[in-house]
């Protein structure tokens, strides 16, 4: 059994196993996810309480909704340690968007770059840059695993955006090298993206630059 914060018993018998990773077992109800960490789950995979009412304050369609978070255990008063959370579901599209149109992935990453500026606001820094971490859905892209995402003790916002802009980028680089087996392609895939990038640096510049004037990358265009 689970509870919320306020002790009251949260029954999930509806959901449905969908999914497992290192570290939870992932359910799946009425387009709700529920995940709930392994037993032997190590804390710096664990979202931290304030970490996850920080995130859930953003409202941003590039970011998962998160909704409330559970204790296994402790079901007197607030506890400590996060056992479980539920967020909303994010649908990707059934479609391999390196052969959408370079405008789809343009659009995807203003929106993204404009989420982070919020995050950076927060002094928020994304971490755990993995492929299975960003959905690209009909009409945007989400980042959807806040899990390991931390709180900058540098001020400087240049400083926190120029780091999570280099973390969006590897998002963006992974997930493009996952929908490809060719290992060509991957490795084009990273030279041509793969920048020295600064707080300033409008990623969409860098992808347009690459969909437009590399031969390797006329593939990825729709024609």
């Amino acid at each position: 059994m689970l509870y919320d914060k306020n002790g009251k018993e949260f029954s999930y018998d509806k959901f449905k196993y969908y999914d497992s990773g290192y570290c939870a077992r992932i359910y799946n109800y009425d387009n709700i996810i529920l995940k709930i960490y392994k037993y032997d789950c190590k804390l710096i995979n664990i979202i931290k309480k304030k970490m996850f009412n920080e995130i859930k304050e953003i409202d941003d369609k590039c970011l998962v909704q998160l909704i409330d978070y559970y204790s296994i255990f402790e079901k007197n008063g607030p506890f400590s340690i996060i056992d479980a959370y539920t967020m909303k579901k994010v649908n990707c599209i059934n479609e391999n968007i390196l052969f959408k149109d370079i405008n789809y992935l343009l659009e995807c990453t203003y929106e993204l770059e404009k989420m982070i500026e919020k995050l950076s606001k927060k002094k928020i820094i994304m971490f755990d840059a993995n492929e299975r971490n960003i959905i690209f859905g009909e009409n945007n892209a989400t980042i959807i695993d806040p899990d390991k995402f931390y709180f900058s003790k540098i001020r400087s916002y240049k400083h926190i955006l120029y780091k999570n802009k280099n973390v969006l980028l590897n998002y963006i680089i992974l997930y493009l090298r996952s929908c490809t087996k060719d290992i060509t392609m991957k490795n084009n895939i990273y030279r041509l993206l793969n920048h020295n990038i600064k707080y300033d640096t409008e990623l969409c510049n860098i992808i347009k630059e690459a969909f437009n004037n590399e031969e390797p990358y006329k593939v990825l265009k729709k024609q």
